[in-house]
C-alpha cells in the first residue's frame, strides 16, 4: 500500500490501488475546481502547470513516507516554496493525507506531525490545511470505495489538527458544514469520530464542550434529536 493512480478522464474513480507504480501518482484530479490557485504576484514559467505541482508535492510525500523524517521534509517543502511553486502546500496536504489513508496509524500520525510542525513554523497556513481537507471531502465518495475507513481516518486527522490548534473551532465547523451539504449522515459520522478522538486528548473535554456550546461551532445544521444522539454516544 504505497502510492496511487493517475487517470480521471472517463469516470472519477479516485485512488485506484493496483500497483506500486500506479499508487505513486495518487488521485490525478482534472476538475477545474481542483486546479491550485496561482498567486497573482507570481509569474510561472510556461512549463508550470497542475501536473508539475502534483509531481513536486509527491516527491516530498514519497520521501517523507520512506524516511518519516519530519525536519527534512519541512526543509524540502520550504525549499520548493522558495523556488516558486505557489499552491504546493495545499497540494501536499491533500495528497499526503490521502496517501496516509493507505498506510498504518504510525505513518498517519507522523504525517500529522509533519503538518503540525510546518504550521507552527509558518511553512503552511491554516488556509492551506483547510483547503487541502476540503479537496479530500470533495473526493471522499470515491476515496472510500478503495479505503472504506477513510472518513474515520479523516475525522482523526481533523481532531488532531484541532487539538494542536492548527485549525480553529470555526474552521472545523465549516469543514463539517461542507460535508453536511452533500450528506447529513456522513457529517454526523465524521463529527462523532472527531468527538471520540478528542476524548483521548488532555484538552479534549474542553474542546468537546466548546463544540456543543461555542458560537464558533455551528450545531444548527443538526436537529435537536441528532445533537442529543451525538451527546449520548459520546457520554457512553
Amino acid at each position: 500500500n504505497k502510492n496511487n493512480n493517475n487517470n480521471y478522464e472517463s469516470s472519477p474513480k479516485a485512488l485506484k490501488m493496483r500497483s506500486d507504480e500506479e499508487r505513486s501518482s495518487i488521485s490525478d484530479i482534472d476538475s477545474p475546481s481542483m486546479v491550485p490557485i496561482i498567486s497573482p504576484t507570481f509569474s510561472p514559467s510556461p512549463s508550470f502547470n497542475a501536473n508539475t505541482l502534483k509531481d513536486q508535492s509527491l516527491l516530498i510525500i514519497r520521501s517523507f513516507f520512506s524516511s518519516l523524517d519530519v525536519e527534512d521534509s519541512m526543509n524540502r517543502l520550504s525549499a520548493k516554496k522558495t523556488e516558486g511553486f505557489p499552491g504546493i502546500e495545499e497540494e501536499l496536504i491533500f495528497r499526503g493525507y490521502c496517501l496516509s489513508f493507505e498506510r498504518n496509524s504510525e505513518d498517519r500520525e507522523a504525517f500529522c506531525e509533519f503538518i503540525r510542525k510546518s504550521k507552527k513554523t509558518s511553512i503552511v497556513t491554516e488556509i492551506d490545511i483547510v483547503s487541502g481537507i476540503s479537496r479530500i471531502i470533495q473526493e471522499l465518495d470515491d476515496i472510500r470505495i478503495d479505503v472504506p475507513h477513510s472518513p474515520k481516518f479523516l475525522a482523526n486527522i481533523i481532531a488532531n489538527l484541532l487539538k494542536d490548534e492548527c485549525i480553529s473551532l470555526n474552521s472545523t465547523s465549516n469543514i463539517i458544514k461542507h460535508i453536511h451539504m452533500s450528506s447529513s449522515v456522513l457529517s454526523q459520522e465524521i463529527l462523532l469520530n472527531i468527538l471520540t478522538s478528542l476524548k483521548k486528548y488532555e484538552n479534549g473535554g474542553a474542546l468537546i464542550a466548546n463544540i456543543f456550546s461555542s458560537h464558533n461551532f455551528d450545531m444548527k445544521i443538526f436537529s435537536k434529536e441528532e445533537i442529543n444522539a451525538l451527546k449520548s454516544k459520546i457520554e457512553k
